[in-house]
């Protein structure tokens, strides 16, 4: 009878000796151990890597098992995963800074990034640029939603020009048939300038803005000529059988109502700037008569040839119509400034509370750069052209 009662006793104490052994092989699934979720094999071995699920991909850390969440290093590219664990695809914001995730989640870096005909830069730390950025020599301008800046853009001010390939533009450019000059910080320049030996007036009324003038133009209290070319004309000028001088000494300023002494002859002009005696000169250049209408078309103040968009700002906010996150909205606006960002992308968004355990796994593979039904248009680019 003892002994049957020692037998008895060693059996459950072998029960209890491999019980724990049976339970943990019993837990395959998801299993929230310490505020963190994991997945067990049907082995009983914690999963670590990969897991893909219908709903999307998830990270179980390598050395621990646990669910990744967050800003993950793996194999030198960074991925972001959502506080319920699922791999980021698209935008995403942490802190104040957006970045983007490609279809197979890795996140954009160094590079341009086309989403909807609209132009990004995403810098080396992945981070979306905004304001002004100096690339190869050439400056950028990105806006409050990242979007790169091209033609006409009103900044702190002042005007400048940027063409199709985002690049800001110095110098004189043709915009719809019309000449405009941009000095070497990109500001376009109004008013009087001289260009090497040249000089010429771009116009300061709101209408036709910063445009080169060609023919008669009234600056001031003086009516003054330039040729086709927008150089300034000096000397004397004819039209018809009228003869008029615009003064050297008063840098091309027409002569009106006044008797001035040109060589060693003087000559009167009328309130109208023509000169009162007759023919004056044989060489003079030819142009249209001052204060008519012919005259005047060259400077008429209509819209229809305004290049410059006095309007306010493009209303999109968000950087591209994207799956899940819709971009940044309540940016505030871009400043000139582009602040220096940390050189690593490791910082994580705040996370949330999880209750429900995370998608039933259908397979354990990395995923794949595959288009999403697509509904997600992104794709890596040498930027616009």
């Amino acid at each position: 009878m003892r002994q049957l009662k020692q037998m008895a006793t060693l059996a459950l104490t072998g029960i209890l000796t491999i019980a724990p052994t049976w339970n943990a092989f019993a837990a395959s699934g998801w299993v929230n151990e310490d505020k963190s979720w994991v997945y067990y094999d049907t082995n009983g071995t914690k999963h670590k890597g990969w897991i893909q699920t219908r709903d999307g991909y998830y990270y179980m850390d390598l050395d621990t098992g646990n669910m990744s969440i967050g800003w993950k290093d793996i194999n030198k590219k960074w991925y972001y995963f959502k506080s319920s664990g699922l791999m980021n695809l698209g935008w995403i914001k942490d802190g104040n800074t957006w970045y983007y995730n490609l279809s197979d989640g890795v996140m954009v870096s160094s590079g341009w990034l086309k989403i909807d005909g609209n132009y990004y830069y995403m810098r080396s730390n992945g981070a979306m640029a905004v304001g002004w950025r100096n690339m190869e020599n050439s400056w950028y301008y990105f806006k409050a939603d990242g979007r790169c800046t091209f033609g006409w853009k009103k900044i702190d001010n002042k005007w400048y020009y940027f063409a199709k390939d985002g690049k800001m533009v110095t110098g004189w450019k043709e915009i719809d048939g019309n000449y405009y000059f941009m000095d070497n910080a990109g500001v376009m320049k109004t008013g009087w300038i001289n260009v090497g030996t040249n000089r010429y007036y771009l116009d300061e009324g709101d209408k036709h803005l910063g445009r080169m003038t060609k023919g008669w133009k009234k600056v001031g209290d003086g009516w003054y000529y330039f040729n086709s070319s927008g150089f300034l004309i000096k000397g004397w000028v004819k039209s018809g059988n009228k003869f008029y001088y615009l003064r050297e000494d008063s840098d091309g300023k027409m002569a009106i109502n006044t008797t001035i002494k040109i060589g060693n002859e003087s000559y009167t002009f009328d309130k109208n700037g023509v000169y009162t005696g007759g023919k004056a000169s044989s060489s003079a250049a030819t142009v249209p008569e001052p204060f008519t209408s012919a005259a005047q078309t060259t400077t008429a103040e209509t819209t229809s040839g305004s290049s410059i968009a006095q309007t306010k700002a493009d209303a999109k906010s968000n950087p591209g119509n994207v799956i899940g996150n819709q971009g940044p909205t309540n940016l505030a606006s871009a400043t000139s400034t582009v602040v220096a960002q940390s050189s690593t992308a490791a910082t994580t968004v705040a996370k949330e509370t999880t209750k429900a355990s995370p998608s039933k796994p259908v397979a354990s593979s990395k995923p794949n750069n595959v288009s999403r039904d697509g509904e997600l248009q992104e794709g890596r680019t040498d930027g616009p052209r």
